[in-house]
């Protein structure tokens, strides 16, 4: 017990020690903001040409590179991007989603190559076709259903329009075809307090300036909401306590979004759109109610970054990815303590006998 007692003991030196570097790093980082639109932001890392943008135990899974896209670790503690799953190369663009589980191994990360979704294991040290939902049709966006409406699957929709449900046993199942010059984009499973459309699917389509939802019951398609000289993006839902990362391609780096300017939003979902005009981008938050849809524009006009990839990522889990592991603490002498107690016992020992026996 005094051993485990000396252990813990070590961790939280190391734990206290860290904190204090990390507190003082981003103290710097906090003072080098940058422009973003309406809204304030920083660059937290420099990353080669980052695109789609996943959040993971230690840190952040980002496609990095632009010919033959590889997939990299941001490691927070570390503040290293290293490469992820060595056997793994992508194409031009890269979608990824990684699972919670139940039905898939948790930790498990799923991304595609063109038409084909590769498994890739937590450690990233396994990797393995998994399905090609839509031969000859690459890859457009994935998520995972976290709510059961879709069995815990994962969920594709491919660019001639088809939407596609996959089970872990990479049983593939054809929900529902939007069309095939739809240019689909974002996709998610709506949440459970969202209205009409909780727990549906929904599919920006960017060429149609609209957002579509499918019916978790009867895989029915409606227009969710449309956007009129927008094209609709990315879709994220926007976790409680949670801070925005961006994926900033053209300047290499992903970018730290205040979280004051989303916290007003939390439980609603995100949606990116990019004007036809400019090509600048608007940042748009959508609640949905029995009584109607309610969507809120915090920024438009953003040219920087770029929105190559988005993730929130949980204020909990965030500081959790920041402890030294434990096999990583060195183990301390347990002689090192014991030492000092037995002289201290001792020198208390002499004290009590002067003391009572006259010396």
């Amino acid at each position: 017990m005094f051993i485990h007692f000396v252990r813990r003991l070590n961790r939280l030196k190391y734990r206290i020690t860290y904190a204090l570097s990390v507190g003082l790093v981003f103290s710097i980082i906090g003072l080098m903001a940058v422009g973003f639109g309406q809204i304030d932001s920083s660059k937290y890392m420099s990353v080669d040409k980052p695109s789609d943008i996943i959040w993971s135990d230690t840190g952040f899974l980002v496609g990095t590179g632009d010919d033959g896209i590889r997939i990299s670790l941001a490691s927070t503690r570390l503040e290293s991007v290293n490469l992820f799953a060595a056997t793994f190369k992508g194409a031009d663009e890269i979608h990824m989603a990684s699972t919670l589980g139940p039905s898939f191994t948790e930790g498990n990360v799923y991304a595609n190559r063109g038409d084909i979704i590769f498994e890739i294991s937590k450690d990233g040290k396994t990797v393995r076709n998994f399905a090609t939902p839509s031969p000859g049709s690459n890859i457009a966006a994935l998520t995972f259903d976290i709510e059961k409406y879709w069995n815990y699957n994962l969920l594709a929709v491919t660019y001639d329009g088809s939407v596609w449900e996959i089970d872990e046993n990479a049983q593939v199942t054809h929900i529902a075809n939007l069309g095939s010059d739809v240019a689909p984009n974002g996709l998610m499973v709506a949440p459970a307090d969202f209205g009409d459309f909780s727990g549906d699917l929904l599919v920006s389509l960017a060429n149609e300036n609209k957002v579509v939802s499918i019916s978790h019951t009867d895989n029915s398609i409606s227009v969710f909401e449309e956007f009129p000289g927008e094209k609709p993006g990315m879709m994220l839902f926007n976790i409680r306590l949670s801070t925005l990362y961006v994926s900033n391609n053209g300047d290499g780096s992903i970018v730290k979004i205040d979280q004051e300017n989303t916290e007003a939003y939390f439980t609603q979902v995100m949606l990116v759109t990019e004007n036809e005009q400019d090509g600048s981008k608007s940042i748009n938050f959508i609640r949905s109610t029995r009584l109607g849809v309610e969507i809120t524009k915090l920024a438009s006009g953003i040219v920087n970054p770029d929105f190559a990839g988005a993730v929130f990522v949980h204020d909990a889990a965030f500081e959790e990815s920041l402890l030294v592991p434990e096999e990583e603490v060195p183990e301390l002498d347990p002689r090192v303590v014991l030492y000092p107690i037995l002289v201290l016992a001792a020198i208390g020992t002499i004290i009590v006998i002067w003391k009572f026996r006259g010396f």
